[in-house]
């Protein structure tokens, strides 16, 4: 299963940060691969279903939250409703003197016997390069937000 595992610095509250975690709204802002995402409630065992379009295909996403420590640590089950993968990704927010640094871990399962050796060959490469792109683009969108 490949993981990835990032951190970067913010400047700004956990708190703040949080709320570019769980809210739809602001989740779209800064994780531009996704076009529409709806939530059942903030706490363990809401779903968030999101939705991504790639080379004009519509592929949906739940978001499970297994963890919500709210404002320390947020963790969720990702399945496609293609149930081709199975994704667990964890945030991490401990506080700095300059505002927080966020550890983001993924793991990934791809299904299947081609699923699998795709995911060890080059999943987590790809993973590495996409998850980096992604947390700068959350840290710029906090901070640019941050009065």
């Amino acid at each position: 299963m490949p993981r990835v595992e990032r951190s970067t610095d913010i400047e700004a509250s956990p708190g703040l940060v949080w709320r570019w975690l769980t809210e739809p709204e602001k989740i779209l802002a800064w994780n531009e691969a996704f076009t529409d995402c709806t939530v059942t409630g903030q706490e363990e065992g809401s779903v968030y279903v999101m939705d991504q379009e790639i080379e004009g295909k519509r592929q949906r996403y739940h978001f499970t939250v297994t963890e919500w420590i709210e404002p320390r640590r947020l963790a969720f089950t990702i399945r496609p409703e293609s149930d081709d993968m199975h994704v667990e990704r964890t945030y991490t927010l401990r506080p700095t003197e300059e505002g927080c640094t966020i550890l983001f871990v993924e793991y990934l399962e791809l299904q299947g016997v081609i699923g699998s050796i795709i995911g060890r060959l080059f999943a987590g490469r790809r993973m590495a390069k996409y998850r980096e792109q992604m947390l700068a683009e959350l840290k710029a969108a906090v901070e640019e937000a941050t009065p």
